[in-house]
């Protein structure tokens, strides 16, 4: 469990906001400049952009997120190793390795892929959420066709989380 726990860490760190995010003009940034520059963040309406980073989000996403589910795959075989011969319990393991990994791989792509627009922890926050329902609605019904929606649902809303 301290790998994951490790992995879960370190991917909070990506909702710390970072100074690089910004681009302040108009001289210097002094604290009588702070009031009176002007602020181009990543978080802009996005005139003049086009559907490129609609493109370009939905392809990060996608590739984010098969790197999340086979890595989360990986990770939770090596975590379901005591598992010996129980192949329900190996099955469990590589499941929540997989779709831990892509819930949380999956929305830093769309964020990366569409050029940083929108609230990384709001979709990560989204995306663990979609995550947990499609979990819930797999132990409900026993039926592994309920995932299936939920990679396209946190594509979707990951595109949509785009606040200032």
């Amino acid at each position: 469990m301290k790998p994951l726990g490790v992995v879960l860490l370190l991917s909070t760190l990506g909702t710390l906001p970072l100074r690089s995010q910004s681009l302040w003009l108009g001289g210097e940034p002094g604290v009588e400049h702070f009031t009176r520059g002007v602020e181009i963040s990543s978080q802009d309406s996005g005139e003049g952009w086009g559907v490129g980073w609609r493109v370009g989000g939905i392809a990060g996403g996608l590739a984010a997120g098969a790197v999340g589910f086979f890595g989360g795959l990986y990770v939770g075989g090596l975590l379901a190793e005591d598992c010996g011969e129980d192949l329900a319990c190996m099955l469990q393991g590589i499941g929540v390795g997989a779709a831990v990994g892509e819930a949380l791989l999956l929305p830093l792509g769309v964020h990366l892929g569409s050029g940083r627009r929108g609230s990384i922890g709001l979709k990560i926050a989204s995306s663990v959420a979609l995550g947990g329902l499609g979990v819930a609605a797999v132990a409900l019904t026993n039926a592994f066709a309920a995932w299936i929606p939920v990679p396209v649902l946190q594509l979707v809303v990951g595109l949509a989380v785009f606040s200032k």
